[in-house]
């Protein structure tokens, strides 16, 4: 939660995958919601736009559409 990602995190302790990484990474509420209010600035139009498509693609599967 200072700053370093999982990937630096998981080579520095020496783990060999992210798997073990992420079994010990506890993050907190306020970290997560700092995390999406960063990605929202960066990405809010595109993500709203891809939130849009995500729906219609889930109801058309649900409608008995096929996702390809």
């Amino acid at each position: 939660m200072q700053g370093a990602d999982i990937h630096t995190v998981t080579q520095l302790l020496g783990h060999k995958d992210l798997r073990m990484a992420a079994r010990y990474q506890h993050l907190s509420p306020t970290y997560l919601q700092a995390a999406v209010k960063g990605l929202d600035t960066a990405f809010g139009p595109e993500l709203a736009k891809l939130a849009v498509l995500e729906g219609a693609m889930q109801s058309d599967v649900s409608e008995g559409g096929y996702l390809i």
